[in-house]
């Protein structure tokens, strides 16, 4: 089951402070152009999925796909174009123009001319893990429950984190390395992102 509506709640727990006031300057200088709201399915997990454009400080046009918290956790998934690429100022600045126009599909902003007009039904997702990788991600994320609480992470230390892209039409990369570390309220930071060329030739 999905959440109708995106918070502020949702938005001070998966962003820094720095981040956020960014992201309201953008949303109130008008710069959020486009945004699409649909229901989707995702390995049979209701979701809620915005499609965006927002003007950056220049003349650029960011996209964005962001996966919108649900019933079972209130973790926001935001991909971005820009340099940043995940949960960046264009991101909230999208949510907070979500919270202005709270209704699915009725936001009277121009249509992105790559989706369509209706909403439609979401593509089945392929299968791009065998069974035994399945099996291996489900015993680590088991894992990872079970002693998340014994683990003592200092909340000012730095570490290296990555995130898998399933695919990205801006970039032909399937994957991106950030420099993170954990939030006062347990969640992690949205990191800084890394060049492959510092981690790889350092």
């Amino acid at each position: 089951m999905t959440k109708a509506q995106i918070t502020l709640d949702d938005i001070r727990d998966n962003f820094d402070r720095r981040t956020i006031t960014r992201g309201n300057d953008y949303y109130l200088d008008g710069r959020v152009i486009a945004i699409k709201k649909y229901k989707t399915t995702s390995y049979k997990i209701p979701m809620t999925t915005i499609f965006s454009e927002v003007r950056g400080s220049g003349k650029e046009i960011y996209k964005q796909k962001i996966f919108l918290p649900n019933i079972e956790h209130n973790q926001v998934d935001g991909e971005c174009s820009c340099p940043v690429g995940y949960n960046c100022k264009h991101v909230v600045a999208v949510l907070f123009k979500d919270m202005e126009n709270y209704e699915f599909d009725t936001i009277s902003l121009p249509s992105l001319p790559s989706l369509p007009s209706k909403p439609q039904k979401a593509p089945k997702p392929k299968q791009i893990l065998d069974i035994k990788a399945q099996k291996w991600l489900n015993k680590f994320k088991e894992v990872y429950q079970s002693s998340k609480e014994e683990v003592m992470v200092e909340s000012r230390k730095e570490f290296l984190i990555y995130r898998l892209f399933e695919y990205r039409d801006y970039d032909n990369s399937d994957i991106e390395f950030y420099r993170a570390k954990i939030l006062k309220n347990g969640n992690l930071s949205k990191g800084a992102i890394l060049s492959r060329d510092s981690i790889f030739n350092s």
